[in-house]
């Protein structure tokens, strides 16, 4: 009788926890541990999926300008024989103003996995594993849905490629 009760009460938790999970924000690709690239954009740290980053490029400023873009394009830059979009994230992310790249260049572009989007930073840090259990995931919400959760410890956002692009509005 009690190996039955106790039976029942996980199978409860793990229902739970799994109607619970379906409110959240938690990426596919969010195990319970996942390796996460660690960037730097304006003092504040963003982690990305690891598996989510083709590569690191120096940010050497020249970019050929596009009319008419939206503000937080920076411009096109050559990656082999295509074009990529540097994306200014501080402003797209961060709803930081767009920054004169002139007077205060980013030092690094990420590329991301099966797109031509390139995201420009600070700096690139360590790559990490991170535990998901450790993250506060966030609920869904239509407001900042590339904003999958916060590592505390870390002080890291936890960004979703995936979302960064979805108009919010």
């Amino acid at each position: 009788e009690a190996e039955r009760i106790e039976a029942e009460r996980i199978e409860a938790e793990r229902i739970e926890a799994e109607s619970n999970e379906q409110n959240f924000n938690r990426p596919v690709w969010a195990t319970n541990r996942f390796k996460a690239v660690v960037i730097v954009v304006n003092n504040v740290k963003l982690a990305f999926p690891a598996i989510s980053i083709k590569a690191k490029i120096s940010f050497d400023g020249e970019l050929k300008q596009v009319k008419n873009p939206m503000d937080w394009v920076l411009g096109l830059k050559m990656d082999g024989p295509n074009f990529i979009a540097v994306v200014d994230t501080g402003r797209l992310l961060l709803d930081q103003a767009v920054r004169d790249t002139k007077i205060k260049p980013y030092t690094n572009i990420l590329t991301l996995e099966k797109s031509r989007w390139g995201i420009a930073c600070d700096a690139v840090l360590e790559e990490l594993v991170l535990d998901a259990t450790t993250i506060n995931w966030r609920e869904k919400s239509p407001d900042r849905q590339w904003l999958s959760g916060i590592e505390s410890n870390l002080q890291l956002a936890i960004i979703d490629p995936e979302k960064m692009f979805i108009d919010d509005k």
